[in-house]
């Protein structure tokens, strides 16, 4: 159901002049519009697959914490991020390798594992073409950013109440180098920020895997798809709201049980493209405590609770949730 309304709302259109710039890379320049496009696939297809070594600044969350982190990729797929900033944060460490995802916590002296969550990426040409739906893309010339020549990719929404996008990619690699957002407000937030990068580093692929040998291993119950809204009853013991709408050009990309076994409950992944946003979904237990149980909600609707987890803006929260209670 979720994968029939996802091809529906697909531009044919979109993805044939998509596929036809992307074959024609190195000929002649195409028109702005379709460059921009062009570009946005490099970065998303071929800037996955190349050897890396950076420093970044993220910022994540509603008070925008900030964090140093360096991020080792070789083109085989291999990621490591290890964190060096905050202090209290220092030395955490995250590997995936596409198909398992380690965690090591210095704190909590363990290792978290779980399924990548890179086995459910969706394909680059079609997160372009659901983008080009939701965004006008303009080419724009960009700064050197760590020491780099850049290209902005500017996606501009078509909703008002979405913010800009304005991604600075790296002129030899498309790799993506800084993110700007630009609230309908006018606040700016940069998500990443690189402060230096190599295309060229000597990587260990041995060392990029290695973890500490004398913590303890967890493993974690991945998150599980679900084919229909009806097969979380048994585990989650409800079934989930599915909005037949959304608005802003947001689609359901997919239905995931979360959680360990005793307190299961639904994450609904929803995508524009390149704005990616989780409505958490859970019935409500007297006297149970933990995760989701104590979460706030701002929604209920058919005995069901609902949170939304995603940097966009209140308005455009409010308008996704106010789509699952009308449904």
């Amino acid at each position: 159901m979720v994968a029939g309304r996802r091809l529906a709302l697909l531009s044919s259109a979109c993805l044939a002049a998509l596929s036809a710039g992307f074959q024609g890379w190195h000929g002649r320049p195409a028109p702005d519009g379709l460059e921009a496009k062009e570009w946005l696939l490099r970065s998303l297809s071929s800037a996955r697959a190349i050897d890396v070594s950076a420093v970044v600044l993220t910022r994540f969350g509603p008070r925008e914490v900030e964090a140093k982190v360096r991020i080792e990729q070789s083109r085989q797929g291999l990621t490591r991020h290890t964190v060096l900033e905050p202090p209290m944060a220092a030395g955490s460490v995250t590997v995936d390798d596409g198909q398992t995802w380690w965690s090591y916590l210095p704190m909590a002296k363990r290792i978290f594992v779980q399924d990548s969550p890179r086995r459910h990426q969706d394909l680059p040409s079609y997160q372009v073409a659901l983008a080009c739906q939701n965004y006008e893309l303009r080419l724009r010339p960009g700064p050197p950013v760590a020491g780099r020549r850049t290209l902005r990719v500017v996606a501009i929404p078509r909703s008002r109440e979405m913010p800009i996008r304005d991604h600075f990619l790296d002129r030899e690699t498309a790799y993506l180098l800084r993110l700007i957002v630009v609230q309908p407000d006018g606040v700016r937030k940069t998500p990443l920020d690189t402060l230096e990068v190599n295309f060229s580093p000597r990587l260990d692929i041995k060392s990029l895997r290695e973890l500490p040998a004398d913590v303890q291993t967890v493993r974690m119950d991945s998150p599980k798809r679900l084919a229909r809204p009806s097969d979380a009853r048994r585990d989650a013991g409800f079934i989930p709201i599915v909005p037949k709408e959304l608005p802003f050009g947001f689609i359901v990309k997919e239905l995931q049980l979360v959680g360990p076994k005793d307190r299961r409950f639904v994450a609904t992944r929803l995508v524009d493209g390149l704005t990616t946003v989780t409505v958490y979904q859970w019935r409500p237990v007297p006297g149970r405590k933990g995760w989701p149980y104590e979460m706030p909600f701002f929604r209920e609707a058919e005995g069901v609770r609902l949170t939304l987890v995603g940097d966009v803006p209140k308005g455009v929260s409010d308008a996704l949730l106010d789509a699952f209670v009308r449904n």
